[in-house]
């Protein structure tokens, strides 16, 4: 940190007792002697955990991590925060591959790349729903600096990317000569 402390990413759970599963991702400050500074709260979830920070230009962070979300689907999702100077989130984009019910993705490694965006890569689980059921696969995704998956996601507002598409989206003629016809099918609520 420009401080010279260490930032440690982690999770933090307020209550074991009532539930072993739900934690905050959490980041920790320490000193150089190891004296603990403070903690900040990212994401309030099952499982939730920040796992990794990587300095980002201008003196900001990328913070990466995972949680679990009730009642949707997919049910892992990846997460991914940019952190300014003082360690507040400036923006947060949710990534995974599979979006059929429990399936989950998760992040292993991170680096930054000379471009000023990140390539991260890890193991998507099928949901129970979907062809192979459990079945695992990996994964590596190219980000932008501003976290986008397709250039100039951030100018659209677009916070949540699904990157398994197959089962919903459906071009033809394929392949074309000009003009297109583009149909998309997602899942009732």
């Amino acid at each position: 940190h420009d401080t010279g402390d260490i930032l440690v990413p982690g999770s933090y759970n307020p209550d074991p007792a009532w539930s072993a599963y739900d934690q905050w991702a959490s980041l920790y400050v320490y000193t150089t002697g190891g004296g603990l500074v403070s903690r900040r709260d990212y994401e309030f979830s099952r499982y939730s955990m920040a796992k990794f920070i990587l300095p980002k230009e201008q003196n900001h962070y990328w913070l990466m991590g995972s949680t679990f979300q009730y009642g949707v689907d997919p049910a892992g999702v990846m997460l991914l925060r940019e952190l300014d100077e003082n360690l507040d989130p400036l923006w947060m984009r949710r990534y995974w591959y599979y979006g059929s019910q429990a399936a989950e993705s998760f992040m292993y490694s991170a680096r930054s790349t000379s471009d000023g965006g990140l390539v991260m890569c890890g193991m998507t689980k099928q949901g129970y729903t979907d062809s192979l059921p459990h079945m695992q696969s990996n994964w590596l995704l190219k980000l932008d600096e501003y976290g986008c998956l397709v250039p100039g996601c951030h100018t659209v507002g677009v916070q949540d990317h699904e990157l398994g598409l197959q089962q919903s989206l459906r071009i033809s003629p394929n392949p074309a000569n000009g003009q297109v016809q583009i149909t998309l099918h997602l899942p009732e609520s």
